[in-house]
């Protein structure tokens, strides 16, 4: 028996008895950020296939509401309710980068700190030092900080986006215009 298991549920103790091997992995399902989640100014990535994390902090639904609803949002400000005609291929690239400059920087903060973990785990495996029931404990009451995750406004974020992006492009118009 692993003696990072001695203080645990006997039956719990049992079935790991039972096991032939146990071995301790680091989420390697995480992919790192990419450069874009647009393609061809006309397609998007959205949820795991833009930002896959490994089911880390519990997160997978919750961000892909949050990427489905920054994207509705997009869509809608790029295309009102109230067009009258298809939208163009310039009206599809901003909806589509708007919600990219939306979502991606919040999923890469999440990415981040998942590699981080990843990294801290395979020294631990790579140096045999196993992390005891107390050590893990401790870790577990101290929390993982990952409130900034969990209470995201993606209205707000969308809308602060939304804002900067409509500066910049007034930026580059008035520029234009010299």
């Amino acid at each position: 028996m692993l003696i990072t298991l001695k203080h645990w549920n006997p039956i719990v103790k049992e079935l790991t008895e039972r096991t032939p091997s146990i071995r301790y992995h680091p989420n390697f399902s995480c992919a790192g950020p990419l450069d874009t989640w647009i393609f061809g100014g006309r397609v998007t990535l959205i949820g795991d296939a833009a930002h896959a994390h490994g089911g880390a902090y519990a997160t997978g639904g919750s961000l892909a509401i949050d990427d489905a609803y920054a994207f509705y949002l997009s869509l809608l400000s790029a295309f009102p309710l109230t067009a009258t005609s298809k939208p163009s291929p310039e009206q599809i690239t901003r909806a589509l980068k708007l919600y990219e400059a939306t979502r991606k920087p919040h999923a890469e903060r999440l990415l981040k700190m998942v590699h981080a973990g990843n990294d801290a785990k395979i020294a631990r495996i790579r140096s045999g030092k196993l992390e005891t029931d107390e050590q893990m404990r401790a870790r577990v009451v101290k929390g993982s900080n990952t409130t900034w995750l969990h209470e995201h406004d993606v209205v707000r974020t969308f809308e602060e986006t939304l804002k900067r992006s409509l500066n910049i492009r007034l930026s580059s118009e008035r520029e234009v215009a010299k």
